[in-house]
C-alpha cells in the first residue's frame, strides 16, 4: 500500500511540473535578460569573408579572390596587343563561312580593329592571332597562353553577332533594317584581368538599290552596315580608355 501512495505521490509531481508556467522566447524589439542575450548573440555572428560554396571546378582560391579584389592594377604605358576574333555565334553563320562577301567583310572588321589599336600611341605593336594556336575549345587560359606565345602584353577578344529584320511594304520596295552587336574584351596576359570590356548594338536601315542584283545581296550591305557602326563606336571607347591619364 505504501509502495502504491509513493508511486501516485511521484506521478503527481511530474503532472505539476508538466503544467506549470513555460518559458517565453524573446521576440524582436521585447525587453529584459532574454532580450540582451538574444542581441549579444546577434552581435557574436562572424561576417563571412568568402565564399563557402566548395566547387570541384574552382580556378582561383579563396584567397587570391581577396587578393584581387582588395588590390590595384595598372595597364602597362606600352602595349604589345594580339587579336582573337571569335567566330560569329548566331544561327546560320557557318552557312557564309565558303561566301566571298562573308569573308571580306569579317577580314574588314578585323582590320578596323587592329586599325584602332595601331593609331594609339601607347600600342607599339598589333598581332592577330592565328587559329593555329587556338584549340577548339577556347578559355580565358588557352587564349592567355596563346598570346604568351606572340609575346603579347594584352589579348583583345571580340565577336560580331548580327541579324536582319525585313518588313514588306504594299507596292514599295522592302525596307531592309539590320542591327549589330559588338562584343569586345582586353585581357591582360600577365594578371589575366580584363581592365576593359564593352557591348556596342547599331541599327542599320536600308533598301534595295538597282546596282544591287538581289534581295540577298541588299540584306548582306545592310548587315554589314550595321556591323561597321558598331564598330565604329567600340574603336571610339578603345582610343578613349588607351589615352586617359
Amino acid at each position: 500500500m505504501k509502495t502504491t501512495f509513493s508511486a501516485a505521490l511521484a506521478a503527481l509531481c511530474l503532472l505539476l511540473q508538466a503544467c506549470g508556467p513555460q518559458r517565453q522566447i524573446s521576440q524582436p524589439g521585447s525587453s529584459g535578460p532574454q532580450a540582451g542575450i538574444a542581441a549579444g548573440r546577434m552581435e557574436e555572428t562572424p561576417l563571412l569573408t568568402e565564399s563557402l560554396f566548395i566547387e570541384k571546378d574552382a580556378t582561383i582560391s579563396e584567397a587570391d579572390i581577396r587578393k584581387v579584389l582588395d588590390g590595384s592594377y595598372k595597364l602597362p604605358q606600352k602595349l604589345r596587343v594580339a587579336i582573337v576574333r571569335l567566330r560569329p555565334a548566331q544561327k546560320g553563320a557557318y552557312w557564309y563561312m565558303s561566301d566571298e562577301h562573308f569573308l571580306k567583310t569579317q577580314q574588314s572588321y578585323l582590320d578596323s580593329f587592329t586599325a584602332y589599336f595601331r593609331a594609339s600611341s601607347r600600342v607599339k605593336n598589333v598581332c592577330t592571332v592565328p587559329e593555329l594556336l587556338l584549340p577548339e575549345r577556347q578559355s580565358f587560359n588557352t587564349l592567355r597562353e596563346a598570346a604568351v606565345r606572340l609575346q603579347a602584353d594584352v589579348v583583345v577578344i571580340y565577336s560580331i553577332a548580327n541579324d536582319l529584320y525585313s518588313r514588306g511594304r504594299f507596292f514599295k520596295t522592302p525596307e531592309l533594317k539590320a542591327f549589330a552587336t559588338v562584343q569586345m574584351l582586353m585581357l591582360d596576359v600577365r594578371t589575366g584581368l580584363v581592365p576593359f570590356s564593352t557591348i556596342v548594338t547599331r541599327d542599320f536601315k536600308g533598301e534595295k538599290t538597282k546596282e544591287e542584283t538581289s534581295v540577298s545581296e541588299a540584306q548582306a550591305q545592310v548587315r554589314h552596315q550595321a556591323a561597321v557602326s558598331a564598330i565604329s563606336e567600340v574603336g571610339r571607347q578603345i582610343d578613349g580608355y588607351l589615352t586617359k591619364p
